[in-house]
C-alpha cells in the first residue's frame, strides 16, 4: 500500500540574479534551487527571478542579446516567472557613463504583497537590505529563509529563520568540467565546505532541518565526514561528491 503523503506549506522563491551572480552563484542551478527550497513536497506557489538587462547593449550586440534570451526562456522552462529590470545609463560630472539596474525595491514589493498566500519563503541574495523585508514577512506569519553564497550580510544571516549557505546544497553548483569557481573535491573552501557536519564550535552553518530535506531529496542520508583537528573547517570528501551527482 503506498500512502502519498503531501505538505500543505506553500513556498516563494525569490531570486536577486545580479546579487547572487555576482558573489559566486554565477553558475547555480535553477532547478536544485526550486527542489531545496519546495521539500517535503511543498507547493511551489511562486518562483521569481529578478534579472537586469541592458536594451542599449543589446540593440547592438546580438551575441549579448540572443544569451539574454535564452537564458531568459530556460528559466520559464523550469517554472520561474521572469521580472526584468532594464539598465538605464547616467553620466556623472566627470562626464563617465555608468548603468543602475536596481531590482531591490521590486523584488521586495513583490515578495511583500504576494506573501499572504505563502507559508515559506526563500530569498536568494546576500544583501542586507533586505532585513526588514525579512521583519516584515515574518510579522505576518512566513518561516523566512535565506540563500546566499560569498559577501552575505551579517545582519541578513541572523534576522533570517534559517540560513543556508549556496556551497552546502548539493548540486547547486557545478562541481565538474569548465566550471574553475565551483568548489572543488579535496581543496578548502571560504573556511567550510559540503559535508554533513553542520555545526562549528563558534555558529551553526545550517539547521537540520536542511539535511533531511536533503534526504527527502535524493532519497538517501549523506554520509559524516571526520572534522579536523581545529573543529570549525570541514574536508570535502567522494562521498558528498556522490551524494551531489546522482
Amino acid at each position: 500500500m503506498t500512502i502519498d503523503i503531501k505538505s500543505h506549506a506553500k513556498v516563494g522563491v525569490y531570486v536577486d540574479a545580479a546579487n547572487i551572480s555576482r558573489n559566486g552563484g554565477q553558475r547555480m542551478q535553477y532547478d536544485i534551487l526550486r527542489e531545496f527550497a519546495c521539500r517535503d513536497h511543498a507547493e511551489p506557489l511562486r518562483l521569481n527571478v529578478y534579472l537586469s538587462y541592458d536594451e542599449e547593449r543589446a540593440e547592438t550586440n546580438t551575441v549579448y542579446r540572443d544569451k539574454a534570451r535564452a537564458y531568459q526562456s530556460a528559466l520559464r522552462e523550469l517554472g520561474y516567472k521572469v521580472i526584468e529590470k532594464r539598465v538605464k545609463w547616467f553620466q556623472d560630472e566627470a562626464g563617465n557613463r555608468y548603468g543602475k539596474a536596481n531590482a531591490d525595491l521590486d523584488m521586495a514589493v513583490d515578495v511583500l504583497l504576494q506573501s499572504e498566500n505563502l507559508d515559506r519563503v526563500l530569498l536568494a541574495t546576500g544583501d542586507g537590505d533586505f532585513v526588514q523585508v525579512v521583519r516584515a514577512l515574518q510579522n505576518k506569519g512566513c518561516r523566512v529563509e535565506v540563500l546566499a553564497f560569498d559577501n552575505v550580510s551579517e545582519e541578513l544571516r541572523r534576522e533570517a529563520d534559517m540560513y543556508v549557505s549556496g556551497y552546502l546544497v548539493p548540486g547547486l553548483l557545478p562541481t565538474r568540467g569548465d566550471d574553475y569557481a565551483a568548489p572543488m573535491w579535496g581543496r578548502w573552501v571560504r573556511g567550510f565546505a559540503v559535508t554533513a557536519i553542520i555545526t562549528t564550535t563558534t555558529k551553526v552553518l545550517a539547521s537540520c532541518d536542511f539535511w533531511s530535506s536533503c534526504r527527502s531529496i535524493y532519497g538517501k542520508p549523506i554520509p559524516a565526514t571526520p572534522i579536523p583537528p581545529t573543529g570549525r573547517r570541514f574536508f570535502m570528501t567522494p562521498a558528498c561528491r556522490k551524494v551531489s551527482t546522482s
